[in-house]
């Protein structure tokens, strides 16, 4: 089995644009990683920044010396990335740092951050602020240890990552102009900033170690760690077109029918249509089903109605150059048409290249090589994501249960996610698959989930985000936060308030931003610098 290059989105992944994010070297099939995306930036819509410059200087990475185990700090230290711009900063300015998870989070464009393009920028030019942007262990060149090995991955948890924001704060150096002016949290307020998983740990470590950082802006956090979180397609077709809609549905309830039944040629002739014949398990086929689908995330509050989803949709409701009404076409008009695109080209590339034909890439049960399961090389995010899917977060994207009505096969279940922790992490799971809704019980008891009692934490949720059922709005209803932890509702995708450019265009995106500041405003006059003992 070759690499796959498959479809992820992050609350915590950065990509310069749709193509940029799939074209990752990984073999990790499980849920995507949540996240924040350079669409505009790579359709040439951007804020200029205000010195007028629109190319800003690039930033060369610093490196942190981070304890590789924060419970025995004797093994020593790895160099953890971080890129540090204090372009805006004034004396006693807040610092505002910017977690992040991402397949590499070296790329030029890692210098939005800074200016008033998005959040972190916005924040640091308006108060006078310095950004910071700090690698997530195991995630780009931070790596702990030189491999991937579950052995490597014992060091690998969102306890780690908490520890690691507060350990850097404290004792980091800033390698920058006025870098040693800075102060750790006792001495400047300092801001925690991200998106998806990485805001996720924000609000984690907000709530497990209050007065350590000041404030936050948490955009589609995903707090609530769930196993089986079938939400994620439910909210798709809430707001895909009715038309794509309803083919998707009658056809998936066509094709699980055939995969449930004894009729072997039903199931040969069905799986051909795809170009999948040789693929053997049902939950590996509803699998490679749900990858059009699942990009419906992947779109701009800026371009809406475009990118690879829409063309998905296109493939089956344009017919003859005519539109499907809002019933669409029909189960059986569908299925030809889906298994049609999903032997085109766009779909190969945005999802098997490196493979020799569809059946390699999505053959997880019955595959001879290992070569996708073991290796353990450095550089393959979708492996650490994985790993922490496994033992913590779950949020495995399944098929609706029965009596919903689902754009994604029922076989897609949570024994495939349990089936694939065991396959790649075998080590670990020797005898059982991970207990997914104990561990999940278990992070949200620890880190709050839906219940955290982080203060000065800004949470925005964007209502057409999938991932909009592990934040603290699962319902996308707005207004439930409180003075201290306001809850902001807006209309936008994966976290598209995260960047300036999205008020130009969304009046809800607008006026979270500018009741954000309005907080941060308020709240950074009210701090005050803890005295020296």
């Amino acid at each position: 089995m070759a690499h796959r290059y498959v479809l992820f989105s992050l609350s915590i992944l950065t990509t310069l644009s749709f193509v940029a994010a799939v074209s990752v070297r990984s073999p990790w099939h499980l849920s995507g990683l949540p996240s924040h995306h350079f669409d505009a930036f790579s359709s040439g819509t951007q804020l200029a920044r205000r010195d007028n410059s629109t190319n800003p200087p690039q930033t060369p990475p610093s490196y942190f010396d981070q304890l590789i185990d924060h419970e025995d700090p004797s093994l020593g230290t790895f160099k953890q990335r971080y890129w540090a711009n204090s372009q805006h900063y004034q004396p006693g300015g807040p610092v505002i740092l910017f977690p992040l998870a991402a397949f590499d989070s070296s790329l030029p464009q890692a210098d939005i951050w800074f200016d008033n393009r998005t959040v972190p920028g916005h924040l640091a030019q308006t108060f006078g602020g310095a950004v910071i942007v700090l690698e997530h262990r195991f995630f780009g060149d931070s790596n702990p240890y030189p491999d991937l090995s579950e052995k490597s991955f014992r060091v690998l948890t969102i306890q780690q990552a908490i520890d690691d924001l507060e350990y850097f704060a404290n004792n980091v150096h800033p390698s920058m102009s006025g870098g040693n002016q800075l102060g750790g949290p006792k001495q400047a307020p300092w801001i925690l900033v991200g998106t998806g998983y990485a805001a996720a740990v924000i609000s984690y470590t907000m709530h497990s170690k209050p007065g350590v950082f000041y404030a936050g802006y948490a955009s589609d956090a995903t707090v609530q760690a769930m196993a089986d979180y079938w939400k994620f397609s439910d909210i798709i077709r809430e707001f895909m077109p009715a038309n794509c809609s309803a083919d998707v549905q009658a056809a998936v309830a066509q094709i699980d029918g055939i995969l449930a039944s004894g009729d072997d040629a039903a199931k040969a002739t069905l799986k051909r249509k795809f170009g999948m014949e040789g693929l053997q398990s049902a939950d590996d086929f509803g699998y490679a089903l749900q990858n059009p689908i699942f990009w419906f995330q992947d779109q701009s509050v800026v371009t809406p109605g475009s990118g690879p989803f829409w063309e998905f949709c296109n493939a089956l409701e344009i017919k003859d150059s005519q539109v499907a009404g809002a019933s669409g076409w029909g189960a059986d008009h569908a299925i030809d048409a889906w298994g049609a695109f999903t032997q085109g080209q766009l779909f190969w590339e945005l999802v098997c290249i490196g493979n020799k034909d569809l059946v390699e890439c999505f053959d997880f049960h019955f595959s001879t090589s290992d070569e996708a399961f073991s290796n353990v090389t450095v550089g393959q995010w979708g492996r650490s994501w994985g790993w922490l899917q496994c033992n913590e977060l779950g949020f495995s994207r399944t098929g609706a249960p029965e009596g919903y009505p689902t754009i994604s096969s029922r076989f897609v279940d949570l024994g495939h996610f349990e089936f694939l922790c065991m396959r790649y992490f075998p080590e670990t799971y020797s005898t059982r698959p991970p207990v997914y809704i104990l561990e999940a019980l278990e992070t949200n008891q620890k880190y709050g989930g839906w219940n955290s009692t982080a203060e000065r934490l800004i949470y925005v949720n964007n209502l057409y985000d999938p991932w909009r059922g592990t934040t603290t709005d699962p319902d996308g209803l707005g207004g439930n936060g409180t003075e201290l932890q306001p809850h902001l509702l807006v209309e936008g995708w994966s976290s598209a308030d995260i960047f300036m450019y999205a008020a130009q265009t969304s009046p809800s995106v607008s006026a979270a931003h500018d009741t954000a500041m309005g907080y941060f405003s308020k709240w950074l006059g009210d701090w005050k610098p803890t005295p020296a003992h």
